[in-house]
């Protein structure tokens, strides 16, 4: 027997037809899950954007391949001076790269790169000879311009560009580019008129060794507590420590160091902000202080008298979710007020949850220096008609026809978050009011069941 899922975003009135089938032998529709999997290939994240275009990522780097067209997956090996390298290439199926005044097109396919540091990107793709490869760079200005481009194949061209060399594999399928890169720019690549095949890419960027002192309340601190590093893309780095110092390699870049380990006690909002340059060394103090936390109060408004307020939450996100960690708040629900204890001197924000038809009115932000009493105010989410007739499927394949059956009752789950609410069995039908948000529908009835 086939089965159908229900799968609506609400954004205007809606009018559609709900399909049912005999209720004997079936069961209700599966949760539909988002298409948001990444597949990995090797080395590579294979994954869309939230416009479909098709996203190849270098792991641990800022490299990424895009394509309108998907991607092929599979293997290869080549030799370079007598040395066998493997590669799990990615490689578009159908989209060409295009570029216009030597500046690399986003409407074709193309690799793009961030440089955090400055140093060399080595690319390795295939062969296509005859064909022209352009590499483009757009500063920290948004300015544009051409770093080169050459035609694949043609040694003659090769040197033409300082920032560029190419040394072609032992057997000429595999190429390397290797792209003198400067920090804060970002590189565009693509092979006008052709497809990549691109089989991985190196990094050898310039780093920096950080380290310093640990200083302040140190010696109240557990033996086993450590030291971590979290850059502006939220990867951690664990620092080596010895005593009262600690040190750690790290690329060029914002950093928040934070303390692991060690319950009521942080780094100082003065040390914890580091911006690591690429001088190859460079000594950076840590200051350790107790935390001191104060009390944030007040009332909950705007939610109706009636409303069901069982799972409402209250949550407070730090700033510095490396150093602190979210806090839930004590809710009286009959009184509709609130308590919670947060760190001093840590900005926070406030998130709600389980009372889906609501919304805070305005984005609310705190940081205690005291104990303070603040209201939240919210308000009812905007929802939206949804309507439409039952109708059942006949025998012919693709066919429906309008039912004549009693339904009992209609309802609706959000899928994203579980919400759940309950519609009404018109004469000719069913309506809803829904929040915007994709749902599931289910009736109760002795003969039919939903399959749509």
């Amino acid at each position: 027997m086939r089965r159908y899922k229900l799968k609506r975003t609400i954004a205007s009135i809606l009018s559609t037809a709900l399909v049912l089938t005999s209720a004997f032998g079936t069961s209700f529709p599966e949760k539909l899950q988002a298409d948001d999997s990444v597949r990995k290939h090797g080395n590579w994240e294979i994954t869309k954007d939230d416009d479909g275009v098709n996203l190849a990522r270098w792991a641990e780097s800022d490299f990424c391949f895009h394509s309108q067209s998907d991607f092929d997956c599979n293997s290869i090996s080549d030799t370079f001076s007598g040395e066998s390298m493997s590669f799990d290439y990615v490689r578009t199926t159908g989209t060409n790269g295009k570029q216009s005044g030597g500046i690399v097109s986003t409407a074709g396919a193309y690799c793009d790169y961030e440089a955090k540091s400055s140093g060399i990107l080595s690319l390795y793709i295939k062969n296509a000879s005859g064909k022209a490869f352009y590499v483009s760079k757009t500063n920290e200005e948004n300015e544009s311009s051409e770093v080169g481009h050459f035609t694949i194949g043609t040694a003659d061209s090769y040197d033409d560009y300082e920032d560029i060399s190419v040394t072609p594999s032992d057997s000429g399928n595999t190429i390397k580019i290797d792209i003198d890169c400067i920090s804060g720019n970002r590189y565009y690549l693509a092979i006008v008129g052709s497809k990549i095949w691109c089989y991985g890419v190196e990094e050898d960027m310039a780093n920096t060794e950080l380290k310093g002192k640990i200083r302040g309340a140190v010696n109240k601190l557990p033996n086993d507590y450590s030291i971590n590093f979290t850059n502006e893309e939220d990867t951690v780095y664990e620092a080596s420590r010895s005593e009262n110092s600690y040190s750690i390699v790290l690329r060029p870049g914002n950093y928040t160091a934070s303390i692991k380990g060690a319950k009521g006690y942080a780094i100082s909002s003065d040390s914890k902000k580091v911006t690591v340059g690429n001088d190859g060394e460079q000594a950076h103090d840590l200051e350790i202080i107790e935390s001191v936390s104060h009390e944030l109060s007040g009332a909950i408004k705007g939610i109706k008298e009636d409303y069901d307020l069982s799972d409402l939450e209250i949550r407070f996100i730090p700033e510095d979710t490396v150093s602190y960690e979210p806090v839930k708040a004590l809710i009286d629900k009959a009184k509709k007020c609130y308590s919670a204890e947060l760190d001093a001197g840590e900005k926070y924000t406030i998130e709600i949850s389980g009372a889906e038809d609501y919304e805070l009115s305005s984005k609310l932000t705190v940081e205690l220096d005291k104990d303070l009493e603040k209201d939240i105010e919210l308000s009812l989410r905007n929802v939206y008609k949804a309507s439409g007739s039952f109708i059942g499927l006949t025998d012919i394949r693709g066919e429906y026809k309008n039912l004549d059956v009693k339904i009992d009752s209609i309802s609706f789950r959000n899928i994203n978050d579980d919400y759940e609410y309950e519609g009404e069995i018109t004469e000719d039908g069913y309506c809803a009011f829904l929040r915007n948000g994709s749902y599931i529908a289910s009736i109760k009835s002795d003969d039919y069941s939903t399959t749509t």
